[in-house]
């Protein structure tokens, strides 16, 4: 897969900055026509300046609207991934938000702070006039507090924290693209001013996307800061005087509040760091005979059997499950795959939940996700099909036993035509612990049987590939009976919870980013 390179990537961002200013001018453009058509038919003596100030805000949700409009019509199937409008778990949003409130309260400290240089002073004064020349033509209330609150956090984050951010991590190290895309957020507020609390308003925000794979959190954080200024003016515009009581207490309430946020936010997302859980999908069914004291022998009894002997015979049908070879007149294909993913096992009950079958695990997960079933034999293999970020993808799960994998793979990306690029493989490793993770776009086999049978059918080591950690041996055990063995229960958990990472990363695969995955994922452990 072609990495973009740093220049690339900051041009791609900068053509978005373009296009968020080309939107807003439009959206302006539009608003001006309208109050100049007003003026032109009214008769009135109406200053088309005045009124364009009038609906300043409304303008404002017109052009977030457009922008919305513009990115869904470019990016079409892929704006989910690209943007990182994924789901985040709960305890991330409630983060979000009090570290929004708990901005509030440091941006006011650092503004104190700051104003002691001019520069910044002078700006300040400059922001203060223009916020007084707009609010004496009387602009909506309530529209301003829509756009402020609502329409400016979701607008702002799926620009700088969704498609700058996911663009710039593309080519970079994930701390520096979060420092550039705080950087643009800054700068597109367009005076000093507000770049003393922007900047590492911006840094906090970019950090929760990265870290949640998703803009949510930092849309909760965006939106609690902004509405920390709107509670007094509320009151205000119910009627409560600019001195009394319950705007001074709404005021002090909410600086209060604020400081409480704090370490709130702080304990919410240590909290939120080590809650991500996949659904609830079992893979190894808890009233099954207790297989971990002691571990299953090595299974001598099947003499096509030889999990690191390349020799093995194998067997051309697997043991595909009764029916399954009914898929041509069942049907149920989509036309041409342009991608392929096999996860690496053993075929048969008694392989079922061995660590050597871990790759037949994350494609029955993936499977499960897509709402998909993987039953069809073609290719010496069962087979499914999903769309994962538009692509048509092949899932493929080889029944010739371990050792023969690549004759299957081969069968199956000869028929399509697709590139060794083009397929991601699953499967087990030693070297890493049990929910613990490592994608490689190529390599070698590492001494996996199964990779070796692939690369040797494919002719090349040039496909990616997503390693699932399932820990070493101990040192009297022999590598045979420990992979042919069943994770503990802990491990079990470990390697569950990381399957939905996995899923993530297939997705990126399909997307032509699995470097973003790996960025992500790699090394991460997964409890």
């Amino acid at each position: 897969m072609k990495k973009q390179t740093v220049f690339q990537a900051l041009l791609k961002c900068m053509g978005y900055v373009a296009l968020f200013f080309a939107v807003q001018m439009a959206a302006s453009l539009l608003a001006g026509f309208i109050a100049g058509f007003s003026v032109a038919f009214s008769g009135a003596d109406f200053d088309p300046i005045q009124i364009t100030s009038k609906i300043l805000y409304e303008t404002m949700i017109l052009s977030a609207l457009l922008f919305f409009g513009v990115i869904a019509l470019i990016k079409r199937q892929n704006l989910l991934q690209d943007a990182s409008l994924h789901g985040s778990p709960g305890s991330s949003l409630a983060a979000g938000a009090f570290l929004g409130f708990g901005a509030y309260s440091g941006a006011n400290l650092l503004i104190i702070l700051m104003s002691a240089i001019p520069a910044v002073q002078e700006s300040q004064m400059g922001y203060m006039e223009q916020q007084e020349a707009i609010m004496a033509s009387n602009p909506s209330f309530w529209a301003e507090i829509f756009y402020v609150c609502l329409a400016a956090p979701l607008l702002e984050e799926l620009l700088c924290r969704g498609l700058i951010l996911n663009t710039l991590k593309k080519s970079m190290a994930p701390q520096n693209a979060i420092f550039i895309s705080a950087i643009i957020f800054a700068w597109i507020h367009g005076n000093l001013y507000q770049v003393v609390f922007t900047l590492p308003l911006g840094i906090l925000m970019a950090w929760l996307a990265h870290r949640f794979n998703s803009i949510w959190p930092s849309v909760l954080t965006h939106v609690a800061f902004n509405f920390s200024n709107y509670p007094a003016r509320i009151l205000m515009e119910l009627g409560y005087g600019e001195e009394s009581a319950p705007v001074t207490f709404a005021y002090y309430a909410v600086l209060l509040f604020c400081l409480f946020s704090v370490p709130l936010g702080i304990l919410l997302v240590r909290h939120a760091c080590t809650k991500k859980a996949p659904p609830e999908p079992v893979f190894f069914p808890q009233s099954a005979p207790d297989p971990y004291h002691p571990y299953p022998p090595f299974p001598s009894q099947d003499p096509t059997y030889r999990p690191y002997d390349n020799t093995a015979p194998g067997s051309p049908n697997g043991s595909a499950s009764e029916g399954a070879q009914s898929y041509n007149s069942q049907g149920g294909f989509m036309a041409a795959p342009e991608y392929l993913i096999v996860g690496l096992g053993n075929p048969g009950d008694k392989y079922a939940q061995n660590r050597h079958n871990v790759g037949f695990m994350a494609l029955d997960y993936i499977a499960l996700r897509e709402n998909t079933s993987i039953q069809n034999l073609r290719f010496k293999a069962l087979t499914g099909e999903c769309t994962l970020c538009g692509k048509k993808v092949l899932l493929l799960k080889p029944q010739t036993f371990m050792n023969l994998s690549g004759e299957s793979v081969r069968e199956a990306a000869a028929f399509y035509k697709i590139p060794p690029e083009r397929i991601l493989v699953i499967f087990d490793d030693i070297n890493f612990a049990p929910g613990i993770f490592r994608i490689r776009e190529n390599g070698s086999a590492g001494g996996h049987n199964g990779i070796k049978s692939i690369i040797s059918c494919l002719g090349s080591d040039a496909f990616p590939r997503v390693k699932l950690g399932v820990g070493a041996p101990p040192p009297q055990w022999e590598l045979m009976n420990w992979v042919l063995g069943n994770p503990t229960p802990e491990d079990q958990k470990r390697i569950i919870a990381s399957l939905e990472d996995v899923y993530d990363s297939a997705k990126h695969f399909a997307n032509g980013t699995l470097d973003r995955a790996a960025a992500l994922y790699n090394g991460k452990m997964h409890e």
